[in-house]
């Protein structure tokens, strides 16, 4: 199924990238640069983040920024496909505060796609993920390597639970949401997210879906040290990138 085909059918949720950071964990790289416009390739980590939005028949997406946030919006600058609204956060917000700020804003309570450019994804779906009427929060989640002992989601009788003691998936920076589980926050203030989603799966209102398609971590010094050595474009993806490569040049 064409893209164009694939977006006609499906609703098309929004989109909030979690750009906001203190710029520290990858040192010397970023003294001048904000992480998400680290390179990958021939393009920036952001960039990935917003094709894979593009491949999904995103338009509308929000971005919180808060370390050298003018160079991020400068680059946003090149894309007229996307409808953009910058959040600038004069104090990081956390991913928690950061959705708090977005459901301020919505008029509706459907699903909202919350990606991390610290992973470049390419998925093998060129559709948008959706949430279920049962369901308030959707995980992508990775398998751990083996011997991980950091904390994970794994299923108990059936329901996905946080196993701080172990858990077969982590979560791997992608989830679809309703805002509305954030709504007893104070506006502007710092939280994670992590606790609220806990509630959620107590609830049994949280899914867990291993992520499919290629992706590469960037996260750390360490694995974007290995992405840059590792990475390429899928081949079912590259028709696609050059597409948005035309369309944004």
């Amino acid at each position: 199924m064409s893209l164009e085909k694939a977006h006609e059918q499906i609703a098309k949720p929004r989109a909030l990238i979690l750009a906001a950071g203190y710029g520290k964990r990858m040192g010397a790289l970023t003294q001048t640069l904000p992480k998400p416009l680290l390179p990958a390739g021939n393009a920036t980590l952001l960039d990935y983040t917003l094709f894979q939005l593009y491949r999904w028949g995103i338009q509308k997406v929000f971005i919180n920024v808060h370390y050298l946030s003018e160079k991020i919006i400068h680059h946003l600058d090149r894309y007229s496909h996307f409808e953009f609204q910058i959040l600038y956060e004069p104090e990081i917000l956390g991913t928690g505060g950061a959705l708090r700020t977005v459901y301020e804003q919505l008029a509706d309570d459907s699903g909202l796609i919350v990606i991390n450019p610290d992973r470049i994804f390419f998925s093998h779906e060129n559709y948008p993920p959706q949430l279920s009427p049962y369901t308030d929060a959707s995980l992508h989640v990775l398998e751990k390597p083996a011997g991980s002992l950091e904390p994970g989601w794994e299923l108990q009788n059936n329901v996905w639970r946080m196993n701080r003691a172990g858990g077969r998936f982590f979560y791997c920076g992608l989830s679809i949401l309703r805002p509305s589980i954030v709504k007893d926050f104070a506006l502007n203030t710092f939280f994670e997210l992590g606790p609220v989603l806990e509630n959620v799966a107590q609830r049994d209102r949280l899914q867990c879906i291993p992520f499919s398609g290629v992706n590469f971590d960037a996260g750390v010094l360490t694995s974007y040290q290995q992405t840059l050595q590792n990475f390429y474009i899928p081949e079912y993806a590259r028709d696609d990138w050059q597409r948005f490569l035309q369309i944004n040049p």
